[in-house]
């Protein structure tokens, strides 16, 4: 076989979907012989049966290997290494593209594992006014994980979160879903002094802001909690402390139950926000 057979053998192939790689291959392979030519082809054979092909390229990688088994039959050695070098380099190409498909299709692996809740509680400052204050201090996403979240509230989707620094996002998704649904935001905000908190405690639940927010006992006195009469969202103010917290929520209504299986607690309000505040203080309530 001739060097201008093999080069049009080889544009054909790049034309069948390999890309140009292949091509410049042949260009670069050295005519020297390394291994008998009947070992090279039992070789290639062997990664024939164990290559997955795509039933598009599978004709012309045959005819490769068929033109270099015709080579080393009729004694053309260096010809039939160089052709079955090309099939080599095909099926090659084949193998790193599957397994950089199935690398890229595969959930990124868990991240490692943090330090604790009491041992990021034990480096953390502990001269706050409410102890409340001290949950700014534990990653967002372990102040309520997804799977304690999934499991408690019996979510229909799984959550993912994502700590944003300043709080977090939890969101789910189903299939059908163009993107995944937003069903927390928290966001915490972490004061210098007592007065700029008590003065956002004071204009959300005094005076005309009494239409706006109704409180919420989360059972405990050392939260301040008020719902949002016509949002979905509530904010939460360590009694005396320095923190205040707000916390976004998917809506009551067909897309919330989609994910969410409405369940009333303790205190009989099913929404997402009373919910999540009540395993909060259940949770944390022996930690702090």
């Amino acid at each position: 076989m001739t060097m201008g057979r093999l080069f049009d053998l080889g544009r054909a192939i790049v034309g069948r979907g390999l890309g140009g790689a292949c091509l410049l291959c042949l260009l670069l392979l050295p005519l020297e012989t390394h291994a008998a030519c009947s070992e090279k082809l039992a070789e290639i054979d062997r990664k024939l049966a164990a290559t997955e092909i795509d039933a598009v390229l599978a004709p012309a990688i045959e005819q490769f290997r068929d033109r270099g088994a015709e080579a080393c039959a009729q004694g053309h050695e260096p010809t039939a290494m160089q052709t079955l070098g090309i099939v080599d380099l095909m099926l090659t190409r084949i193998t790193a593209e599957r397994a950089e498909t199935e690398r890229r299709a595969a959930p990124p692996p868990p991240p490692p594992p943090g330090p604790s809740i009491e041992a990021q509680l034990a480096a953390g400052r502990s001269d706050f006014p409410n102890r409340w204050d001290r949950l700014s201090q534990v990653g967002f996403c372990q102040w309520l994980t997804t799977k304690e979240l999934e499991r408690e509230l019996t979510f229909r989707a799984p959550l993912s979160c994502r700590d944003t620094g300043k709080g977090f996002r939890i969101e789910a998704s189903v299939e059908g879903d163009d993107w995944p649904e937003q069903v927390f935001m928290l966001i915490v905000e972490v004061h210098p002094t007592q007065e700029t908190v008590r003065r956002a405690e004071i204009n959300t639940s005094q005076g005309f802001s009494t239409r706006l927010f109704t409180p919420f006992d989360v059972g405990t006195p050392e939260l301040n909690v008020y719902l949002a009469n016509r949002g979905h969202y509530l904010y939460a103010f360590p009694a005396g402390g320095l923190t205040l917290w707000r916390l976004e929520y998917l809506r009551p209504g067909p897309k919330r139950d989609r994910y969410y299986a409405p369940s009333p607690g303790r205190s009989g309000n099913a929404d997402l926000g009373p919910r999540f505040m009540e395993m909060l203080v259940d949770k944390f309530s022996e930690w702090l």
